[in-house]
């Protein structure tokens, strides 16, 4: 579920199907996480008031308390993927990952570009 929080961190209330565009994941995939996420109390589902068969996924209290720790996580995560990697040699992994996931992306016909952007942070 970590990449779902990190995601409503930056933009709460998203629906479902945007979550799966951005982060490339199936739509089954995402309402098995979301289901997790909202029994365990981190998140809740409201249904959108402009398409009533979209929900968007909002962080609780909870969910928003957890932050600091997924954001501390996530941070020594990426330092240990990078251990021993040069500053250089982490700006081509970058630019290389983004150039991949543009082409999966242009793969799959998604319009969405947001999860470069996500990917470059």
């Amino acid at each position: 579920q970590f990449p779902f929080l990190k995601l409503l961190y930056r933009e709460d209330g998203l629906n479902q199907e945007t979550i799966a565009k951005r982060l490339l994941f199936n739509k089954a995939t995402i309402a098995r996480a979301m289901d997790k996420l909202e029994r365990e109390g981190y998140v809740s589902r409201i249904q959108d008031k402009t398409d009533g068969r979209a929900n968007r996924i909002f962080l609780t209290p909870k969910g928003r308390e957890i932050e600091p720790a997924i954001t501390q996580l996530s941070q020594e995560w990426n330092s240990i993927l990078i251990s021993g990697f040069t500053e250089i040699e982490s700006l081509v992994l970058k630019e290389l990952t983004r150039k991949i996931v543009a082409n999966v992306m242009h793969a799959m016909e998604l319009e969405d570009t947001t999860i470069i952007t996500e990917l470059m942070k």
